[in-house]
């Protein structure tokens, strides 16, 4: 069964790869909002805009001084694709907590063990406690906290984590330099 779940994420995976592929090579215009994503992702932030401090939870420990916190699941492709950008941001000492609630613990180890996630901290959001305090309606959420512990900043959808200035913005948020 786990393995059939694997292979699953796998064909997940090769699909959104594909497709990507086919919109950059049929749809030139495509590859401009990766151009102008960097740009974008920090002139549209306004760290005010969500102020509200992470829940005192034994889970979250490791980001309470600030960090990155992502909510995802194995089945989702976009979630999938977006963690090798999170565990980039990770092995750069930002702090990562990864929250999921309904992939089988099994795939989450096979995912630490063959693909490398070793700087994430993975958390089961067994009774989704988290996911309704942080009012998760879709996924991958990914929130920054500050070294205050307070949210800065909600992402909605997948991105792409590797841009110098978005670690460097997440750094400065979070202090951790």
């Amino acid at each position: 069964m786990l393995k059939i779940k694997i292979l699953k994420i796998e064909i997940y995976l090769l699909m959104s790869l594909f497709i990507t592929a086919i919109l950059f090579i049929f749809f030139p215009k495509f590859g401009s909002y990766f151009q102008n994503y960097e740009k974008d992702f920090i002139e549209n932030i306004n760290p005010e805009k969500m102020s509200y401090s992470i829940p005192n939870s034994k889970k979250l420990k490791s980001i309470e001084n600030g960090g990155v916190i992502l909510f995802f699941e194995t089945w989702c492709p976009s979630c999938m694709i977006e963690m090798s950008g999170i565990e980039y941001i990770a092995s750069q000492k930002i702090p990562i907590v990864a929250v999921y609630s309904d992939s089988d613990e099994d795939i989450i180890n096979k995912l630490k063990e063959n693909v490398g996630y070793k700087h994430i901290n993975f958390v089961y959001d067994n009774n989704e406690e988290l996911s309704r305090y942080f009012d998760i309606s879709s996924i991958p959420a990914t929130f920054i906290v500050n070294s205050n512990g307070s949210i800065s900043y909600k992402i909605s959808g997948s991105r792409f984590f590797f841009k110098n200035s978005v670690i460097n913005f997440i750094k400065n948020l979070s202090n951790k330099k």
